[in-house]
């Protein structure tokens, strides 16, 4: 059985921080929108210990090297506050676009437990947020099918890791309360994914939606997920795990994502299906807050993938 695997495109980062730019100290959970024939990341940028979006435009950059220089073109798309509930960090981008507008869901820490916020934009970098928190929660994934707007988020239980849910609304404005259940839970005892799944991301291919998702077995590595898994659905609601998980995994000790990895964003570009990941060095990430780490990129040819799931 030909298994579902991608592979690191470079042996350093794709994207580092560097002085001198909206991100200086640290790049993190990286989103992508294709808009108005632009494909523009979003990203967590850190600077002097607070953690807001940042955005650059990727029209021409290429994925055969690092994309150093797109960092001096970024710019600031949200910033902490004015609001209580997002006065500390901004950062968990989950962008979609609908009716000409980008709508840009992102984790909010402040005062008061950890939520959703919400910004809205006609250009895509100027954003006015919404007053109030959408819901609680954190690490956003946004969606939209047959009219309705899908919301992936994480929730963490007492004595627990982070499980996935997912909430709808009719208008991207107003969304329900977590369900009792997750969508996407733990797996099962002594499997990879056993105590924590989490920064869901999704993607459609060939009328099938597919979510990379982060995961760990151990209890010592609470929001450190050490590989990304593979789960599929036709409808949103009803998820199916990829039998050969994991798909992707930290680096070897000593590489520069040795640590953990988050946010597995998936998109397609020539031939080959792209995966951009926070990452980074366990004393990075243990020693820090927020943690120091950097967007890798990782690769999959488009005809590679499809035949693997021929036998899925």
């Amino acid at each position: 059985m030909q298994r579902i695997q991608w592979k690191r495109a470079f042996d350093r980062p794709f994207l580092s921080p560097q002085i001198n730019t909206v991100a200086p100290s640290a790049v993190t959970t990286p989103d992508c929108l294709a808009f108005n024939g632009e494909l523009i990341f979003y990203i967590g940028g850190v600077e002097a210990g607070n953690e807001r979006i940042i955005q650059m435009s990727a029209n021409h950059f290429d994925l055969e090297k690092p994309g150093t220089d797109l960092m001096p073109s970024a710019s600031v798309a949200l910033d902490t506050g004015p609001s209580e509930f997002d006065r500390y960090h901004v950062y968990d981008p989950a962008t979609i676009f609908i009716d000409g507008k980008i709508y840009l869901f992102y984790s909010a820490i402040g005062k008061g437990p950890d939520s959703i916020g919400l910004a809205i934009s006609e250009n895509g970098r100027e954003f006015v947020k919404m007053t109030s928190p959408i819901i609680i929660g954190r690490a956003p994934e946004i969606v939209r099918h047959l009219g309705r707007c899908y919301l992936f988020y994480v929730l963490r239980l007492p004595g627990l890791g982070y499980q996935i849910y997912s909430s709808i609304s009719e208008s991207c404005f107003s969304f329900q309360a977590a369900p009792t259940e997750p969508v996407l839970g733990t797996g099962p005892g002594g499997s990879w994914d056993e105590f924590e799944v989490t920064t869901p991301r999704i993607f459609d291919r060939n009328g099938v939606f597919y979510m990379t998702y982060g995961g760990c077995k151990s209890t010592n590595r609470r929001d450190m997920p050490e590989a990304f898994g593979l789960a599929r659905s036709t409808d949103l609601i009803h998820w199916e795990k990829y039998p050969q998980n994991p798909v992707f995994s930290v680096g070897d000790p000593g590489q520069w994502d040795d640590g953990a990895i988050w946010f597995g964003t998936v998109f397609e570009h020539g031939d080959e299906l792209n995966l951009l990941y926070e990452g980074g060095r366990i004393n990075d990430i243990e020693n820090n807050t927020p943690a120091l780490t950097q967007v890798g990129l990782a690769k999959i040819g488009c005809v590679e993938f499809d035949k693997a799931l021929i036998e899925w």
